[in-house]
C-alpha cells in the first residue's frame, strides 16, 4: 500500500500545491481531520476521520484493500505537524511511504504580512511547552503557533511585565478561511484592553525592535551579570553571590538541557537568574525562606525576564516535596540545615549534580563531611578568593572579598 502524507496548508485548498491536488484526486482512501476532509468534500474516495497517529495506523492495518491512501495534514509536512508522528507509527509496517510539502503557516502568514521570515525565530507551544518570552527578549522576529487565545492574554501580560510591552504583536487566525482574522497590537495595548478574538489556533509574528536599546540584552548573550545589575537591599540585608563566585559555581554545576535547578537560599536570586541565561529549557526554583529575600528574587526575576524561573518561599529541604525532581541544586545558604537539604537532594534524585559555597568554618566542614561520607563522586573543592581595585584619591588600592570554598559533588545514584 502506497502511504501519501500531503500536507495542504492553511486549509483553503486554493492554497494547496498541484502535486497535492493530483494526489488526492488518485486516492483510494483520504484521512485526516473534519477540518481538512471537508476543503475536498467533492472527491469521490471513501474517507475516514482522525488525526490519531495510532488510530490512522489501526486503521490502514485492517483495510489493506486499499491500494492508495492520502493522510492530510494541515500546514508543511516538515513544520511542526502531524506528518512526524504519523511516519513514526506507520514506518515499521510495510507501507511504501511518501511525504508531500505544503505551504507553512509561517510562509502563508509572513506573506500576508509583507514581512520576510528567514530571520525569524520559529516555536510552537501547541501541545508543546516551550519558552517564548526568552526568545523574544533576544530576537527581533519570533513565530509562533500557539495552542488557543488564551496564549494570546497570557503572553501579553508577561510581556508588560518584563518591560516589553512595546513589542508588536502580528496574530492571525482561521488563515485562508472566510472568517480570516488577522490583528495588529502592542503588547500593552492588548493587556489594557483586550480586543475579542475568535477561537481557534493562532499564530503569533511578535516584532521587537527595541532590542539594540535594552541594556539587558548583552547580559543575556554574554550569559553574565555583573554585581551591579541585580537589585539587592541593606535594610533588610540580604546577601548576594559575587559574580566571579557566581560563574564559578555555574560553571561546576555542569548543567545539561532541560535541567532543573534548585537555588537554595536565593537570596538576590542571583545564581538562579544567571544560570537561567544559558538555556530557555532550564527550570529554576529559587528557594528562600525570606519573605524580603523573595520579593526581592522576584523584581529582579522580572528585571531580566526570567520567565524560567519560579521563587518559592519555604524552608529547604521541607519545600522539596511539591516541586518537580531536580537535576542540579546549588546551595547558597542553608541555615545551619545543610546535611539534611543534601540529603533530601539525593533522597529525591541520587544522581543530582550538588554544589555548594561555604563562607563560614562550619559550613566548610559539614561541606567536608558530606563528601566524604555519602554516596557521591566527583567530589571537588576549591577556594576562591577575588581582589577589585577602589579609587582612593588620587590612588587605586587592592580591596579583597571574603575567601570562599567551593564545594561540588554528583550523586552515584
Amino acid at each position: 500500500m502506497i502511504v501519501t502524507i500531503a500536507g495542504i496548508g492553511a486549509g483553503n485548498r486554493k492554497n494547496c500545491t498541484q502535486e497535492v491536488l493530483e494526489s488526492v484526486k488518485q486516492a483510494d482512501v483520504l484521512i485526516g481531520a473534519d477540518r481538512m476532509l471537508a476543503a475536498f468534500s467533492d472527491v469521490p474516495a471513501p474517507r475516514y476521520a482522525s488525526f490519531s497517529p495510532q488510530a490512522v495506523r489501526d486503521f490502514l492495518l485492517s483495510h489493506r484493500q486499499y491500494g492508495h491512501a492520502v493522510i492530510l495534514v494541515s500546514g508543511d509536512t516538515g513544520f511542526y505537524s502531524n506528518a512526524g508522528s504519523l511516519f513514526a507509527v506507520l514506518k515499521e509496517h510495510g507501507f511504501d511511504i511518501r511525504f508531500l510539502c505544503g505551504i507553512s503557516s509561517v510562509s502563508a502568514f509572513c506573506a500576508r504580512l509583507k514581512l520576510s521570515w528567514e530571520d525569524a525565530c520559529l516555536i510552537s507551544l501547541h501541545g508543546r511547552k516551550q519558552n517564548l518570552i526568552y526568545a523574544i527578549a533576544r530576537k527581533e522576529k519570533v513565530f509562533s503557533l500557539l495552542s488557543g487565545r488564551e496564549d494570546i492574554g497570557k503572553l501579553c501580560r508577561k510581556l508588560t511585565a518584563y518591560g516589553m510591552g512595546s513589542v508588536m504583536l502580528h496574530l492571525g487566525v482561521n488563515l485562508s478561511y472566510p472568517d480570516e482574522q488577522i490583528l495588529h497590537i502592542r503588547a500593552q495595548e492588548f493587556t489594557e484592553n483586550p480586543p475579542k478574538l475568535k477561537e481557534g489556533l493562532w499564530c503569533l509574528l511578535a516584532v521587537n525592535p527595541f532590542l539594540p536599546e535594552t541594556e539587558r540584552r548583552q547580559y543575556f548573550f554574554s550569559r553574565h551579570i555583573p554585581n551591579h545589575a541585580f537589585l539587592q537591599s541593606e535594610s533588610p540585608r540580604i546577601p548576594i553571590t559575587k559574580e566571579e563566585i557566581r560563574q564559578i559555581s555555574i560553571a561546576k554545576l555542569k548543567l545539561t538541557e532541560n535541567a532543573v535547578l534548585y537555588d537554595i537560599g536565593a537570596g538576590t536570586g542571583s545564581v538562579g537568574i544567571e544560570a537561567s541565561l544559558f538555556s530557555p529549557d532550564l527550570e529554576v526554583y529559587a528557594i528562600e525562606k525570606s519573605k524580603a529575600a523573595c520579593e526581592l528574587t522576584e523584581k529582579n526575576r522580572l528585571r531580566f525576564a526570567a520567565d524560567n524561573v519560579t521563587v518559592i518561599e519555604g524552608s529547604a529541604p521541607d519545600i522539596f516535596a511539591g516541586l518537580p525532581k531536580q537535576t542540579h541544586a546549588f546551595i547558597g545558604g542553608s541555615s545551619g540545615a545543610l546535611p539534611e537539604i543534601v540529603t533530601a537532594l539525593l533522597k529525591k534524585n541520587p544522581k543530582t549534580r550538588i554544589v555548594i559555597t561555604a563562607l563560614t568554618l562550619e559550613t566548610i566542614a559539614a561541606a567536608a563531611n558530606l563528601s566524604h561520607t555519602l554516596p557521591v563522586c566527583d567530589a571537588d573543592v576549591a577556594q576562591i578568593q577575588a581582589s577589585h581595585t577602589k579609587k582612593t584619591g588620587s590612588y587605586h588600592m587592592i580591596t579583597a572579598e571574603n575567601p570562599i570554598f567551593i564545594f561540588s559533588f554528583t550523586g552515584k545514584g
